[in-house]
């Protein structure tokens, strides 16, 4: 289901599971609902490292990165 308005802030904090829930939000274009995006990332999953280039490639079509202070912080504003 499409969403008819737009999203002001997205907040995300999932213990790890960012590393799911994004590039879900993503491959079904989504993403691009939120005005801004904030995500909290967590190291402690494999290969996160990897897993956080392959997100902010993806969120890279969509927004531009507000500040990034990885992996503490990170927020996207739409492009």
């Amino acid at each position: 289901q499409e969403f008819e308005e737009d999203i002001d802030v997205g907040l995300l904090n999932v213990e790890g599971s960012e590393f799911i829930l994004i590039p879900y939000l993503l491959g079904y274009d989504l993403m691009k609902k939120f005005k801004y995006f904030w995500c909290q990332f967590h190291t402690f999953v494999p290969e996160s490292t990897l897993k956080k280039e392959v997100i902010y490639a993806g969120m890279a079509r969509t927004h531009d990165v507000l500040w990034d202070f990885y992996p503490s912080a990170v927020a996207w504003a739409r492009k």
